[in-house]
């Protein structure tokens, strides 16, 4: 039963694509684009993918409700916003 599934993705994609209009103005008017919306964009887009990979028997698990993932981000960011890896090799700090 996909169905509630999609209709939440219909409209996020709909809010995506604002999104990424007012992505473009800022990065075009300012060279940045904002955290918020980034983050945004990328929650939206691995929410698809989980529905999706559901929805075309790729995964079994049901995809829950939650646009973000509940899995964890694979990486973070430092403060500078340079990526670094979720779990350091050891012996490094």
């Amino acid at each position: 039963m996909v169905l509630p599934h999609f209709v939440l993705l219909f409209a996020l994609l709909i809010v995506e694509l604002f999104v990424c209009i007012a992505s473009w103005g800022l990065i075009v008017f300012t060279d940045r684009m904002s955290d918020n919306l980034w983050r945004f964009s990328r929650d939206v887009m691995g929410y698809a993918l989980r529905v999706e990979a559901y929805a075309l028997l790729i995964h079994d698990r049901f995809p829950s409700f939650a646009v973000v993932s509940d899995s964890g981000a694979a990486a973070t960011a430092d403060e500078a916003g340079r990526a670094r890896p979720a779990h350091p090799a050891p012996g490094s700090t």
